[in-house]
This record gives structure tokens, sequence and C-alpha cells, in this order.
């Protein structure tokens, strides 16, 4: 039980990191080009943690 729910915080804690970390990409890539391109590399990051993270959350709710 306290498992799932510390799965879940975890899982919330990422997703809003990721948030966070696209709403600055948006920022860089306003500013600049090159920068975004430095980006991109995190949000894929981004997506693979997603990706993991809500089987994971499915899981600890079943």
């Amino acid at each position: 039980m306290y498992k799932g729910i510390f799965d879940v915080y975890l899982c919330m804690t990422g997703l809003y990191f990721c948030i966070f970390d696209a709403y600055l990409c948006i920022l860089r890539l306003y500013f600049c080009i090159l920068d975004a391109y430095l980006c991109i590399p995190g949000m894929y990051f981004c997506t693979l943690y997603l990706y993991f993270c809500i089987p994971g959350l499915y899981q600890s709710m079943l």
C-alpha cells in the first residue's frame, strides 16, 4: 500500500520536473536555437521516464 503511494509521489514529482523542463525549454527556444538543440535530449529522457512511470503507477493501483 505505502509503496504504491510512494510510486505515485515519485511519478508526480518526475512529471512536475518534466513540465518545468519543457517550460524552460520553450523559453530557451525563444532565446536561442542552439540552446534548444541541447534541450531535445532532456525532452527525450522525460518522455522515456513517463513511458516507464505510467505503467508503474497503474500497477501500484491494482
